[in-house]
């Protein structure tokens, strides 16, 4: 009855341990994790304003450029107000909503050109390595 006693107490003891540093982990993990939102919410507001610009610029104006804003609407008013004047805004409060799915995005900021029947003619995370006269813009 002892032995059985003592391997039962070892073996609920090292549960616990696993389970102490499997929290631990997933922990740091959150950490990492709003981190990366915290930078993600920074390289966005950073490239706004060479968005819009680069939007008031394009060959056909407002309704040939698409903003795909993710968050929920209070989350990315902001944006939204300063993205209206030049593109067609689309809100989707999910991080891969319908039209993110569609165009395949994998990242915040993406940035794509289309053709005129959508399809994706060119992608990236960076605007000077799109193409400046195509028929559309996301």
């Amino acid at each position: 009855m002892t032995a059985s006693l003592i391997a039962l107490v070892v073996l609920v003891g090292t549960v616990a341990v696993l389970n102490l540093l499997l929290t631990v982990g997933v922990i740091r993990r959150l950490r990492q994790h709003t981190e990366k939102l915290a930078t993600l919410e920074a390289a966005c507001r950073e490239r706004l304003p060479e968005f819009v610009a680069k939007a008031e610029s394009f060959p056909g104006g407002r309704s040939q450029v698409l903003a795909v804003l993710a968050g929920e609407r209070d989350e990315v008013e902001e944006y939204r107000q300063q993205l209206a004047p030049v593109a067609r805004v689309v809100i989707e409060s999910l991080m891969q909503g319908a039209v993110a799915t569609a165009l395949k995005v994998q990242g915040y900021p993406a940035f794509a050109v289309l053709d005129g029947t959508g399809t994706v003619m060119a992608d990236g995370l960076d605007l000077h390595q799109l193409p400046v006269a195509a028929p559309a813009a996301v």
